[in-house]
C-alpha cells in the first residue's frame, strides 16, 4: 500500500501524513527530505541524489505514506501509488499556519533585520500563488496538482482540512484498503 499526499505548503499534509502512518502501521517518507540538504530549506539537493535516496527508500519500504509531491523528478511510473489525495486548506488559514511556522522555525531570524527575513518572506510570496499559478510556471500550484490528479495511474481523492487528522486519516486508510482489497491478485 501506497498512499501519497499532496497539497499546498501549509495545507497540513506532514500532520495527515503522521496520522495515516501511525493508524496503518507504515512508515512515513517526506519528500523535503530528498529535496532539501539543509534544515533552513535554501540549498537543494541534485535530482540525481534526490532520485538516488528516494530509490533507496523504495527498495527498503513497499509500503508508505509519502508527503509531498516527486513526480517532478522521479521518473514516470517510478512511484505507483495506491491512492493520490490532494489535502486542501482555505488560503487565509493555510498562510496563518505558514507564517506561524517560519516563527517557530527561526524566531527572530525571520523578522526585518533577521538573516532569514528575506528568505521568509521568499517562501510567503511563493506559497501565496499557490491557487493562482499555472501548471506550466509552477508545478506545486493547485493547477500543476489538478493535472497531476488528472493524470495518476491511481484513484484519487481531494480533501479538505477542515476535520481532525485522525478522522481525516480513517477515511484514506479505509479507502486505500477497499482499493488494494478490489485490486487484482
Amino acid at each position: 500500500m501506497i498512499i501519497q499526499l499532496i497539497g499546498a505548503s501549509g495545507s497540513g499534509k506532514s500532520t495527515l501524513a503522521g496520522a495515516v502512518g501511525r493508524l496503518a502501521h507504515l512508515p512515513v517518507l517526506h519528500s523535503d527530505h530528498y529535496l532539501w540538504q539543509d534544515s533552513d530549506f535554501t540549498i537543494m539537493r541534485p535530482i540525481d541524489q534526490q532520485h538516488a535516496m528516494l530509490q533507496a527508500d523504495l527498495a527498503r519500504h513497499s509500503s508508505f505514506v509519502l508527503d509531498g509531491g516527486v513526480h517532478r523528478w522521479l521518473p514516470e511510473g517510478a512511484l505507483r501509488p495506491t491512492l493520490l489525495v490532494l489535502l486542501r486548506l482555505d488560503q487565509d488559514t493555510r498562510m496563518e499556519r505558514l507564517r506561524q511556522r517560519e516563527w517557530l522555525r527561526y524566531g527572530a531570524r525571520c523578522l526585518p533585520g533577521g538573516d532569514h527575513y528575506a528568505l521568509t518572506e521568499e517562501f510567503l510570496e511563493w506559497a501565496a500563488t499557490y491557487e493562482t499559478a499555472l501548471a506550466h510556471e509552477e508545478h506545486t500550484s493547485l493547477a500543476g496538482h489538478f493535472q497531476l490528479l488528472r493524470q495518476a495511474p491511481c484513484p484519487c481523492l481531494i480533501l479538505w482540512n477542515t476535520r481532525p487528522a485522525e478522522e481525516l486519516a480513517q477515511l484514506i486508510f479505509r479507502t486505500a484498503q477497499q482499493l488494494e482489497s478490489a485490486a487484482p491478485a
